[in-house]
């Protein structure tokens, strides 16, 4: 693994993710690609305010770049892109040549027991692994891993990815088709 696709979208979750990019690029020496999708812009789209909401985003992702600098991992320029967050990955998942998309689970529910809208979407369209990350699971260790086949070449190629994430976790992996 040497490219880690980090979706951010500032809530709760991101702060998992960024977490688990985090575990993933130090154990693998893999490199982060920090990416935000500008979903919705300003009614009135006055350019001044999508400066500001563009400006506010860039340092956002600035501190969560040097942050992962300071600890020794590798971190690319963060990407802003304007569009549907499912495309959005998609696109930059096959341009930077990315080998796992990280992203949060959103919240569907009041338990946060299911996935968001978005993070179901991106996992039924994504070319490449996805690894969501929870901010409601406390535990720090992956002692199981579950991994969905249909036996299409992308998911035997996220099978593959899956039993080296969990070798390297030293995780139980599930498969389930």
């Amino acid at each position: 693994m040497k490219k880690i696709l980090l979706g951010i979208n500032f809530e709760n979750e991101s702060d998992a993710a960024i977490e688990d990019a985090y575990l993933l690029a130090s154990k693998y020496g893999a490199a982060i690609i920090p990416i935000h999708a500008i979903e919705y812009l300003p009614q009135r789209n006055y350019q001044h305010e999508i400066d500001l909401l563009i400006g506010l985003i860039e340092n956002r992702l600035k501190e969560i770049s040097q942050r992962l600098s300071i600890r020794g991992v590798e971190v690319y320029e963060p990407v802003i892109e304007k569009g549907d967050p499912i495309i959005v990955l998609e696109a930059a998942a096959k341009v930077v040549e990315a080998d796992l998309l990280i992203i949060g689970a959103g919240v569907d529910d009041p338990n946060h027991r299911t996935l968001g809208v978005t993070a179901k979407q991106i996992i039924r369209n994504s070319k490449i692994p996805v690894w969501v990350s929870n901010c409601a699971t406390e535990k720090v260790d992956y002692d199981n891993i579950v991994c969905t086949v249909d036996l299409s070449p992308s998911s035997l190629k996220t099978l593959e990815t899956a039993a080296i994430l969990a070798r390297t976790l030293n995780s139980k992996l599930h498969i389930l088709h």
